[in-house]
């Protein structure tokens, strides 16, 4: 009776070192996020940025490849929200790498071998509106990547994400682009943007919550 609960406390002792590890979440920097490889001649009228909630650094980049991206030059003719998202999870290897490096007392990791590997599930969003707020497409893009993390190394996901979220970006741009003509059609049927018209569809944009 005594040795089955040395062996338990032991294997609790095991799953806390093992499992404790792979708490240890990776960081993503969004005011370090590298964005701005994205080189797409863009085919839409001019559109005044509607987004909320997103780090001023990042937003800075977005509005600098939206300028690169519609017609700055004409009227503004609508509004475009951008987001990101990014969710994590253990890789089918984690858990066994998570045990054994618990069972071994940290010995793997001290010599440099993971103790997570992760898969880090990224989504870009690019939503149009017109002048009235009234949402007139909606693109969104995702994609994965895997990151092995040790104990000096592999903490930081801010330069995979963000040569993956330029990949996503580009796509949402060539998106829009081949819808292009219907955008426009819309965009024009609701008429441009003006003083008295501003703050009810910026209202209604933030009240959509996409």
């Amino acid at each position: 009776m005594i040795n089955k609960k040395i062996w338990l406390g032991m294997l609790v002792i095991v799953l806390v070192f093992g499992f404790g590890l792979t708490s240890c979440a990776t960081t993503l920097n969004w005011q370090k996020l590298e964005l701005g490889d994205v080189n797409v001649r863009g085919q839409l009228p001019n559109l005044q940025n509607a987004t909320t909630g997103i780090d001023s650094e990042l937003m800075y980049r977005v509005e600098k490849i939206m300028s690169n991206f519609v017609d700055i030059r004409g009227k503004e003719m609508g509004y475009y929200t951008v987001n990101f998202t990014r969710t994590n999870r253990l890789s089918g290897g984690g858990y066994v790498l998570a045990f054994l490096t618990g069972f071994l007392l940290y010995t793997p990791a001290l010599l440099g071998m993971p103790f997570q590997v992760s898969t880090e599930t990224l989504s870009a969003y690019l939503n149009i509106f017109d002048s009235q707020g009234n949402l007139v497409e909606s693109f969104r893009k995702s994609g994965d990547f895997t990151l092995a993390t040790g104990l000096y190394y592999g903490h930081d996901a801010t330069k995979k994400a963000g040569k993956k979220y330029n990949e996503l970006f580009k796509d949402l741009l060539e998106q829009a682009n081949m819808k292009s003509r219907s955008i426009n059609d819309l965009l024009n049927v609701a008429g441009p943007v003006t003083i008295e018209n501003t703050a009810a569809a910026k209202s209604k944009i933030a009240q959509s919550k996409l």
